[in-house]
């Protein structure tokens, strides 16, 4: 076995052991079964994670790995450049030679909101789309401390008098744009705190009442919404997270609440599609049409593999793959509803800190 096979052993054991057990993986521990055709054989491809090693899109990356490996036949080498919010490692992906061994996962709705702010010249839809591994299921929550001070609806939210304070990074997240089109469309009174550097930081500024509401994937904010710190108020999307909270207790979707409030309901949709673009497997724009196909192919192999939705499971990450016209599609769809809404979030962009 070679030392880059035990390494990942090690990885898959570490995540996988919350699901019953490791040794059940079987197969699927090490390497998978026989590779598929892509490319020649000792072919490397280089995967681009734009962001620091250890978060998510790194988990992601991880765990595709070895599935992946083995539906196209080549050794996939993870490699992480962050930098400006996924904007350097986007845009080193994003100009890589079009040979399809330089691949990657990226942030699309930060890609959509990069290109509002100006940060990048392209769009999400001008890379080469292999497939989506899961959309991005956000929520909307309160902090304990607004929710004891009686804060516990989203008709609550709606109803306050003083605007709440909603934390935010920055205006390349698409989590701010959920949060600035979303508040508009749905008539939240709310002003804005940015500057946090992610969804730690604010989760515990909300957890200490410095700040009201927050929005970011359900994948983030699970722990600090299993320890009471945070209370969730409204599902940014009609896809209902995984978890037993959503079994006890019925949260609204924010085409509920539309219709609530009597807000455009269409709007409303197009602005959660922008937030909910999701972890998405590009390459670069002009990789030929048969390494696409056998990529775009292998990949949903890889992403639909018994074996990597126990790790995943285990891992407590969500997979819900698509292929790559699909994901096109719903790209495509996101991009039209992100430049509908720029002039909404432009004025949301001027108060940010105020």
């Amino acid at each position: 076995m070679t030392k880059k096979s035990i390494s990942r052993r090690v990885f898959l054991e570490k995540v996988g052991g919350a699901v019953a057990g490791f040794a059940l993986l079987g197969p699927w521990a090490g390497r998978v079964v026989a590779a598929g055709t892509c490319f020649p054989s000792g072919t490397t491809v280089r995967w681009i994670v734009p962001f620091s090693a250890g978060g998510g899109y790194t988990l992601y990356s991880r765990i595709l790995e070895p599935f992946l490996e083995d539906a196209v036949g080549a050794e996939i080498v993870v490699e992480n450049h962050p930098g400006a919010g996924g904007a350097t490692g986007s845009t080193k992906l994003f100009k890589a030679t079009p040979n399809g061994r330089t691949i990657g996962i990226v942030n699309a709705g930060g890609i959509l909101m990069s290109g509002i702010a100006g940060e990048v010249d392209f769009t999400i839809e001008r890379y080469t789309i292999l497939g989506r591994v899961v959309d991005t299921r956000q929520v909307i929550c309160v902090g304990k401390p607004t929710f004891d001070k009686g804060i516990r609806t989203i008709e609550d939210v709606l109803q306050v008098k003083e605007p709440l304070i909603w934390g935010v990074t920055g205006p390349g997240s698409n989590e701010f744009f959920g949060a600035a089109v979303l508040s508009h469309l749905l008539g939240i009174k709310r002003r804005f705190l940015s500057g946090y550097p992610g969804s730690t930081e604010y989760v515990l500024a909300a957890a200490k009442g410095e700040i009201d509401l927050v929005e970011s994937t359900f994948s983030s904010l699970i722990s600090p919404i299993e320890a009471g710190d945070l209370v969730p108020l409204a599902l940014v999307g009609p896809k209902v997270p995984e978890h037993a909270i959503f079994e006890k207790k019925r949260i609204p979707s924010v085409m509920e609440i539309a219709k609530m409030v009597g807000a455009n309901a269409s709007d409303v949709l197009g602005a959660a599609q922008v937030t909910a673009a999701g972890r998405v497997v590009v390459g670069p724009p002009g990789i030929p049409a048969d390494v696409t196909k056998c990529l775009s192919n292998g990949l949903y192999e890889a992403m639909t593999n018994p074996g990597l939705k126990a790790i995943a499971d285990g891992a407590r990450r969500p997979i819900d793959p698509i292929g790559a016209e699909e994901a096109r599609r719903a790209l495509l769809e996101a991009a039209v509803s992100a430049k509908k809404f720029k002039k909404i979030w432009q004025q949301a962009v001027k108060e940010l800190g105020t």
